[in-house]
């Protein structure tokens, strides 16, 4: 089975496969999506033990690179911003 968001804002249970408006995300990887407790008990040999960490993994990599990034444009800005008042004068 494939869980994917549908445009109407319904998520699939990881564990069930139901089609619900209000889950519970994984608290660790913030990827997997279960209708409560017993769902997500069900699926944590498949998902806890592989799954989570891999994802963890690149959620941890992606926000990294994010703030890098976010990072590197604002000392573009201040660079521009010095050199435009540097011609200025």
């Amino acid at each position: 089975m494939q869980y994917i968001l549908q445009r109407t804002g319904v998520l699939n249970c990881f564990s069930c496969g139901v089609a619900k408006s209000k889950l519970k995300r994984c608290s660790r990887c913030k990827s997997a999506w279960y209708c409560n407790t017993d769902c997500f008990s069900k699926d944590w040999k498949r998902h806890g033990k592989h799954s989570c960490k891999v994802l963890t993994l690149e959620t941890e990599a992606r926000s990294k690179w994010i703030k890098e990034r976010k990072e590197k444009k604002a000392r573009e800005a201040v660079q521009e911003n010095e050199e435009t008042k540097k011609t200025n004068n």
